[in-house]
């Protein structure tokens, strides 16, 4: 396993980039996802290194005109370019919808081809498709995509516990996979990720490195609540979204388990969003009856408020997480002082100092968590203390991006022969599907085609007056429209070939099916 530090050339000239960060999450339009908060640092980080930042913010978000606006002046207030682009599903199935924000990204990228370094999560294939194109040679030859390992769908629902139940999620598996092995750089945030990315049989690129997230201290407020490690503790705060890898179901057992032995509980917060696959307000109303104390609950605070929130006095966060990459959670803990204790797993330990991690850490049980509550049930810990990597960090991020970096291209060769091919497509019964594939053939930029459409005997009034229009509209292309007795789809391919004259067939089937 390589840090991002042995990528580094001691004799490169450092220069400034143009730099572009694309994402489906950032600090701002989102209040409190990872991937945004990380990316938010980053950005900011760039501009004061002297770099040309843009960040392409690519969400249905971005349909709204006024989140937008305030968006954009925020971020214009700190230097940084930003850009708002919603994706649009080009057919109604689930793929094309799970395939939407990919696409958005690659068309903006491609109108604005203009940068050294895109810097993008593999987190549900944003960048794939301009991987994808990158590889094939056919754009963005002088761009070095970095590629940040973040929360693959697999590894997270690993961590859940939960088998894959939507169609779209094994999209993102795929895509997340190839977007990771497409990349220029990989850039993991922790030892762990990459280490399950291996166990997981990808094909990393050479370039495949760990490092922690670009994170600046003082962008966070200043805790002048704690003093000392001598202060007495009031409150537990859950820090994570309320779902089972972050460790609810952890830190609810160890309550219960607490509450059983007759200990007398602090008040209990639980700060962080709530899961749509999980409904963890029902599974704590059903236990806390056991805890006799006050339980309350904050859903509604972005990344710096959460901050403010802990650094009251006499609060303990606690960061049960059952699976972590390199969890924000702890590197605004540490950098703000706020006492708190995590679950050793994941890449958190290597956020922390050895013999500092010892305290801190404890074993992803609830009999371990109970343990760890009921030390600091009247008495804070002392805050946390850095690893040694992440106090020299930025100055490995900051080399790093100012060195060149070497391009690989994978141009096709300019006197290439671009053959015929046919696109043979198959009918029964659905000109809704038929008219978008059809739409979808004529926007390709591949030029050199024909097109056979074969009707495998629809009958419908409504099949019939839908297939007249359709073909006059794309008679002028000089597609062929062929009918017959429905024979069934295999028949109906046969008079599509008999009817081709390509080099190559490519077949598309429009049935009832």
């Amino acid at each position: 396993m390589k840090e991002l530090h042995e990528d580094l050339r001691l004799e490169a000239v450092q220069k400034p980039k143009r730099i572009c960060i694309l994402t489906e999450d950032m600090f701002g339009p989102i209040k409190n996802g990872g991937i945004g908060t990380a990316y938010f640092h980053l950005a900011v980080f760039l501009q004061r290194s002297g770099h040309k930042v843009t960040v392409c913010f690519v969400n249905g978000l971005a349909k709204n005109p006024v989140k937008m606006k305030i968006t954009k002046n925020f971020f214009a207030k700190l230097n940084v370019e930003f850009h708002g682009v919603a994706p649009q599903a080009l057919a109604k199935t689930t793929m094309a919808r799970t395939m939407a924000m990919p696409y958005a990204a690659y068309e903006w990228l491609k109108r604005n081809d203009r940068f050294d370094i895109v810097h993008v999560s593999e987190w549900r294939g944003m960048g794939y498709i301009a991987l994808l194109a990158k590889s094939l040679g056919i754009a963005f030859q002088d761009i070095h995509f970095a590629v940040k390992g973040s929360s693959p769908t697999l590894w997270s629902a690993e961590g859940n516990q939960q088998f894959l139940k939507e169609e779209r999620q094994l999209g993102w598996v795929f895509m997340e996979r190839r977007s990771a092995e497409m990349a220029d750089t990989l850039i993991c945030g922790s030892q762990h990720l990459v280490c399950w990315m291996k166990n997981n049989k990808y094909r990393l690129p050479e370039r495949s490195y760990y490092w922690p997230n670009v994170f600046l201290d003082d962008l966070l407020p200043d805790n002048e609540a704690i003093k000392n490690s001598n202060l007495e503790t009031k409150e537990w705060v859950f820090f994570g979204r309320l779902e089972p890898r972050k460790g609810i179901i952890l830190f609810v057992n160890a309550l219960n388990t607490l509450a059983k032995r007759g200990v007398r509980l602090p008040s209990i917060t639980f700060l962080g969003g709530h899961s749509y696959r999980f409904d963890a307000r029902k599974f704590i109303e059903e236990n806390q009856k056991h805890w006799s104390t006050e339980v309350s609950f904050i859903s509604d605070c972005n990344a710096i408020q959460a901050v403010e929130y802990l650094s009251g006095e006499g609060r303990l966060a606690v960061i049960p997480a059952l699976l972590e990459n390199s969890p924000i959670s702890v590197y605004e803990c540490l950098a703000t002082k706020v006492p708190f204790i995590a679950a050793d797993t994941g890449g958190t330990r290597e956020l922390l100092d050895d013999e500092n991690g010892k305290k801190i850490l404890f074993k992803p049980n609830h009999i371990a968590l109970a343990r760890k509550l009921e030390l600091h049930a009247k008495k804070l810990p002392a805050p946390g203390i850095k690893h040694q990597r992440l106090k020299k960090s930025l100055d490995v991020w900051n080399k790093w991006h100012g060195q060149e970096h070497s391009i690989i291209k994978n141009a096709r060769s300019s006197n290439r022969h671009d053959p015929l091919v046919s696109i043979c497509v198959t009918h029964f019964e659905r000109p809704d599907f038929l008219y978008q594939a059809l739409k979808s053939i004529k926007d390709q930029t591949y030029k050199n085609i024909e097109v056979i459409v074969v009707d495998d005997g629809s009958h419908s009034q409504e099949a019939l007056h839908a297939l007249e229009i359709i073909e006059s509209h794309y008679q002028k292309n000089g597609w062929q429209f062929v009918y017959q007795e429905n024979r069934y789809v295999g028949a109906a391919r046969n008079t599509a070939a008999q009817n081709a004259s390509g080099d190559y067939l490519l077949f598309l089937t429009m049935t009832m099916s």
